[in-house]
């Protein structure tokens, strides 16, 4: 197995730091300190120090996402033509679609790692968070509503809304997840609560042109 470079540990270690800490809570030192190298060895790697070695996190961190959201949409596809192809979409389809991306979310340190960093960023640069923990999901599930009303799978409604009421609590039980990992089940189960609750309230419950009840199977 290769070992990691010195500059791949340094982001790994700045990522867990500045996550925790926030970017005036962490020094080169302290990130040196962690690698066991003197801080003049960093600049090697980082010639612009702190402020370099910092912004060298996003390009992998918006890569996460860009990765995540292009998974979701795919699953979202698929749940899209088997509910157009029923005339209705289940309860298991649309809670299978995400809690996929939920539990990746979560069960992945490195994720976590990107959404506190994420959180530290709302107050310098809120474009960051604003575009990739809400902004992108946004814009699927918008379009994914959009396409079942159309399809008269959901009930008639204005997409946008029920896109912000859906994915709203999602966003804040991760967010209370990263505060208490511990309650990890907790949290999955008030998801699972809501998602239940707005397939109530959206969903059909039959096909817009069911099979007359003489010929069903």
């Amino acid at each position: 197995m290769e070992t990691p470079s010195t500059r791949q540990r340094a982001l790994e270690v700045a990522l867990a730091l500045f996550s925790r800490r926030g970017y005036d809570g962490v020094s080169l030192g302290d990130i040196a300190g962690e690698l066991g190298i003197k801080p003049p060895s960093l600049y090697k790697h980082f010639p612009g120090g702190k402020g370099e070695l910092y912004e060298a996190l996003f390009p992998p961190l918006e890569a996460h996402y860009a990765e995540l959201w292009k998974t979701a949409a795919q699953r979202q596809a698929q749940v899209e033509r088997d509910a157009a192809a029923a005339g209705v979409m289940t309860l298991q389809q649309l809670e299978g679609e995400t809690m996929a991306w939920l539990r990746r979310e979560m069960d992945d340190p490195q994720a976590g790692a990107y959404r506190r960093l994420l959180a530290q960023e709302q107050f310098t640069r809120p474009d960051r968070p604003l575009r990739w923990l809400w902004e992108e999901p946004l814009a699927l599930y918008d379009a994914l509503f959009t396409r079942l009303v159309q399809e008269e799978v959901l009930r008639r409604g204005e997409p946008h809304v029920m896109a912000r009421e859906y994915l709203a609590p999602l966003t804040q039980s991760l967010a209370w997840y990263d505060r208490a990992p511990e309650r990890q089940e907790a949290c999955l189960e008030d998801i699972q609560l809501h998602i239940r609750q707005f397939h109530r309230v959206f969903a059909r419950r039959e096909p817009k042109n069911p099979t007359p009840r003489l010929f069903r199977r």
